[in-house]
């Protein structure tokens, strides 16, 4: 499948563009050994659905774009939050 096409496909199946664009990744680093496997990992931990991106686009206007290392805590509070404890 062409890396071009996933977005007619996904929105034709009603999934996340996303969640092809890893499957695509995967299939990828299994078909060609001149894939590197991390940079396919690193790039599936890195990539969000458009529910994520919002999360992350409050996250970056909270913290006014400083990229800030966050301590155990600060995560811990952030997932009891969301997780609405």
């Amino acid at each position: 499948m062409s890396l071009a096409r996933i977005p007619g496909l996904a929105s034709l199946l009603g999934v996340e563009p996303v969640a092809l664009y890893h499957l695509w990744l995967a299939s990828q680093r299994d078909r060609g050994k001149d894939v590197p496997a991390d940079f396919v990992d690193l790039l599936q931990r890195r990539t969000v659905s458009a529910n994520e991106s919002e999360v992350i686009d409050a996250l970056r206007i909270a913290t006014k774009n400083t990229d800030p290392v966050f301590r155990a805590e600060e995560i811990g509070k952030v997932v009891a939050a969301l997780q609405g404890s």
